[in-house]
């Protein structure tokens, strides 16, 4: 059996689809629709948003209106980012130009990486019952997430001696676009209410150095429970933070006190060696 029908019929599908592709994203001036630009590629740290323009002209004859809608279909399931339009809809006159405001939002959750969506322009008659879209143009919406923050290090104490000063240590990597100072922070709260807040933050560092700082809580309760949470950003994005529980008491003096009422009982229940030996001399000489 030939494979050739089968060869062709594989090729014939492949320069359809680029056909078809090609037909969308050049269709701006067959349908009477300039969209610029045709391609965005923004950089977006985690936990931020920004915002782009994009500009419609009617070069037709006619009135158009045009509705944008945005086409995630290359992105993971999993994908938390935020993509809208401003105005979705417009109507467009011969000769006029709009622009249309595209708000990128991605959650402090995001993982870094490349994502790419599009955003397809419908263009369809404003006059008639012909409600049918005679036309597509679709601008390519590269994003790149970034942590602009990594290789992040905590260190703190979970038990706190009342009687000395806290450190909580913050040590990170700037991984943004530009030279940036590190700003470190620990939240701390007790069970009744928030004890304070003390900050720390570092020199201004170069892409891919490196920083450690130190926060100190030096009038920390007598005894207490609390919850402390420390965070590290660049001052872009979403700070790295993280939490944990702690307990407060002066525990050195603890231990001194029960060291030292050890010591008494265990004096106070045994017979000195002397004794013993004094006490048994005295009978042998009698």
């Amino acid at each position: 059996m030939s494979k050739s029908p089968t060869l062709a019929l594989a090729i014939y599908i492949v320069i359809a689809g680029i056909s078809a592709i090609a037909s969308i994203a050049y269709a701006g001036p067959e349908v009477g629709l300039n969209v610029s630009p045709t391609h965005l590629a923004p950089v977006i740290p985690a936990g931020d948003t920004t915002s782009e323009t994009v500009v419609l002209e009617n070069s037709s004859t006619e009135e158009m209106i045009v509705s944008g809608n945005i086409d995630n279909s290359t992105l993971d399931s999993s994908d938390i980012t935020q993509i809208r339009l401003d105005p979705e809809q417009i109507s467009l006159k011969p000769g006029q130009t709009s622009a249309i405001e595209l708000s990128i939002n991605v959650p402090a959750g995001a993982e870094a990486g490349q994502r790419r969506s599009m955003i397809l322009f419908d263009v369809r008659p404003a006059s008639g019952r012909d409600v049918s879209i005679v036309g597509q143009v679709a601008v390519v919406l590269d994003i790149k997430t970034i942590h602009p923050v990594d290789d992040v290090h905590f260190t703190f104490p979970h038990i706190i001696d009342s009687t000395d000063a806290v450190t909580f240590t913050m040590q990170g990597r700037n991984a943004g676009n530009f030279p940036a100072g590190l700003q470190g922070k620990a939240d701390i709260d007790g069970l009744f209410g928030k004890y304070l807040v003390v900050n720390a933050a570092s020199e201004n560092i170069n892409i891919g150095q490196s920083a450690k700082m130190d926060s100190i809580w030096d009038k920390s309760p007598l005894f207490g429970v609390g919850k402390v949470t420390v965070k590290l950003s660049s001052g872009v994005g979403a700070p790295v933070e993280q939490s944990s529980w702690f307990l407060v008491f002066p525990w050195k003096i603890c231990v001194m006190i029960i060291f030292i009422a050890g010591a008494g009982f265990a004096g106070a229940h045994s017979s000195p060696v002397f004794t013993k030996v004094f006490s048994l001399k005295r009978r042998k000489e009698s």
